[in-house]
């Protein structure tokens, strides 16, 4: 503080004589200084331009002084340059200022420029400021760049981000920071850029180009194999400012599950890693036995931005690595006008997954694609590292129904996609059937079921009706010791608690061949819901098949029959009435030649036979004959 006073007062009083008559408070050369500029930052290696804002006159001399120096240099006097060991210094002959060329650190400090003219000091003071070369921060010993952000040069007065090809700067610069600005179609700026900034005390631009990498929290899963010991390790990474709040291990053979506690082991297995503080979440397991060295998940809570997110992995702890496979899928039944979910689960981590429908339509999913994103699907499940690859659909239709496919892909283990198919019914009854066609052969066992939707949901009871019209109800009393009329009783492993009505016929009938319905009231549902399959033998549909077949080549014969008989009707109907006109003509010839034989004068003329299928062209033709009688009659 003092020492900026002192640069004041300095100022100052060396401008009084100067402005006299001027008011000092709002003058510009006291209030700014005659120094210009009055500090200033600079590179090592480049050079600095002061000069006094008052122009040289005739014999006025100009004075420097350097920092750390009580003694005044004569600029224009290159002798004592030498003579005093000076700095670099460069002088103009039409100006009171210096040059500092190459500037370094001892370069530092405060420069005083005095103009002398005659008893008259004009005279101020620069603060240089030498700094070092600036430079891109070292990104060598990260994982990854996430964003530009990260690697701003010190001192950023303006800066240009240029994708890797991009040779002009068409954009506004950015001001003292290097940013990238993102937007629907490039929503990550993963990649190579190029960036042109412009630093302070470095008049050349820098140059530099970087590779962003945008990786999401996620989870790095590894196996160790021991001689008498396994370890299971999941990190979290890529989340410097989150906090694992749980973590859990599953057997997928038989879904044991482990809630994995630093410190604490129970029977082979304990906790394994250096704290969730560093973000280790891992299990060992002492002499692990045939059902440990198979497929394990591991899912990971942790807390970021106050909100708990889960993520996770799947690993194979196999002695031998499987094959990318799919494990589980399901077919799937929906109620018209709500929600479905398809989920397929693979026994790797994968890189990505998508689902085609019954008429090639193609829906790919990734963790990214979340309900309320402007579709009517999304991605279902935990992670694709998980080996989770679902899609969920809301509203679903009717035209729905069909043959579905579920594709997986990871580029790590495998070049070639695995699929399974899904089969997808949507009903508008909260019943569906398992089939809507169940073939049957007499005299044996079969299997007749519906379900309820959403799945699993227990009947309150259900009931079926024969095509014969018998009806009865089921529940798990009804076992095949208690077997209705000895030949219906309630399927053991489907109860109607679990959402199944389902019936095992012993023995397969006549009376048993056709439509049946399934009925049944779903808990929380006031109302009983129904829905309708048929059962056939092969031999009926293959006769149902056979009839329908004969009845259309019956009909296309009978059609072509009906033509050929109309065709033939007309064509005697023509016939007909063609001999009757000619027969009239003639007998009309006959009388005439019967008058003329009496004597009669005869006048020539012509008879004319109009062969017009219509009644009134006959009657019209035998109407002129009548008329030229008349005639000839007067």
């Amino acid at each position: 503080m003092d020492l900026t006073i002192g640069i004041w007062l300095i100022c100052v009083a060396s401008g009084v004589q100067l402005v006299s008559a001027q008011n000092l408070l709002t003058n510009y050369h006291i209030t700014n200084g005659f120094i210009f500029p009055d500090n200033v930052t600079v590179v090592v290696g480049e050079s600095v331009h002061l000069k006094i804002l008052v122009a040289m006159t005739g014999d006025d001399r100009c004075l420097y002084r350097e920092p750390g120096s009580n003694q005044d240099v004569d600029i224009h006097a290159p002798s004592r340059f030498r003579d005093q060991g000076s700095r670099n210094v460069n002088v103009d002959a039409n100006e009171c200022g210096i040059k500092i060329l190459n500037v370094n650190h001892e370069d530092a400090g405060f420069w005083r420029l005095t103009l002398v003219r005659g008893t008259n000091l004009i005279r101020g003071i620069s603060m240089v400021k030498v700094i070092g070369v600036p430079t891109v921060p070292d990104t060598s010993d990260r994982d990854s760049i996430t964003g530009l952000e990260e690697i701003t040069p010190m001192g950023t007065d303006y800066c240009y981000v240029l994708r890797d090809a991009d040779t002009q700067t068409r954009d506004t610069p950015m001001y003292e920071q290097c940013s990238l600005e993102v937007d629907e179609m490039d929503p990550t700026g993963t990649g190579h850029w190029n960036v042109i900034a412009g630093v302070q005390g470095y008049m050349r631009e820098m140059h530099f180009a970087i590779n962003i990498e945008h990786r999401d929290e996620q989870i790095s899963a590894s196996v160790h194999r021991g001689p008498d010991f396994h370890v299971l390790m999941c990190k979290l990474q890529y989340s410097p400012s989150s906090t694992i709040r749980f973590c859990r291990f599953v057997r997928v053979a038989d879904n044991l599950g482990l809630n994995m506690l630093p410190g604490i082991g129970w029977d082979r297995y304990r906790y394994y890693g250096n704290g969730f503080e560093v973000w280790d979440c891992g299990l060992e397991i002492e002499e692990p036995d045939n059902i440990d060295k198979g497929l394990w998940k591991c899912l990971v809570g942790y807390e970021t931005d106050k909100m708990v997110k889960v993520s996770g992995a799947i690993m194979d702890n196999s002695d031998e690595e499987l094959a990318l496979a799919i494990i589980s899928v399901e077919d799937v039944n929906a109620l018209n006008g709500s929600e479905m979910t398809l989920q397929c689960n693979a026994n790797k981590p994968l890189d990505y997954c998508w689902f085609r429908d019954h008429d090639g339509e193609i829906y790919s999913v990734s963790e990214n694609l979340v309900h309320g994103e402007g579709t009517d699907y999304w991605y279902s499940g935990i992670s694709l590292a998980l080996g989770d690859c679902g899609i969920r659909f809301k509203p679903v239709s009717e035209n729905m129904t069909g043959q579905w496919s579920c594709h997986v892909g990871s580029s790590k283990y495998s070049a070639l996609e695995v699929s399974a198919g899904i089969n997808v019914k949507i009903g508008n009854s909260q019943i569906i059937a398992k089939s809507d066609t169940v073939v049957a052969t007499l005299g044996t066992a079969l299997v007749v079921e519906c379900s309820s939707i959403p799945k699993n949901t227990p009947f309150q009871y259900c009931r079926f009706v024969t095509p014969s019209g018998l009806a009865f109800n089921l529940d798990e009393g009804v076992t095949s010791d208690q077997a209705i009329l000895n030949n219906y009783y309630s399927n053991p492993t489907h109860e109607p608690k679990k959402g199944y009505c389902s019936l095992v016929i012993r023995s397969v009938a006549a009376s048993d061949l056709g439509p049946w319905i399934c009925a049944g009231k779903i808990a929380g549902h006031a109302m009983e819901q129904y829905t309708m399959f048929e059962v056939a033998t092969i031999q009926t549909q293959a006769a149902q098949t056979e009839l329908s077949t004969a009845s259309i080549v019956g009909m296309a014969i009978g059609a072509a029959v009906i033509l050929l008989a109309a065709v033939a009707l007309g064509y005697y109907s023509f016939r007909r009435r063609l001999r009757k006109l000619t027969t009239a003509v003639n007998l009309e010839h006959e009388m005439e030649t019967r008058t003329t034989q009496r004597g009669a004068p005869v006048q020539q003329r012509f008879s004319v036979v109009s062969l017009d299928r219509s009644s009134n062209g006959s009657r019209e033709s035998q109407g002129s004959d009548n008329q030229q009688r008349n005639e000839q009659s007067t």
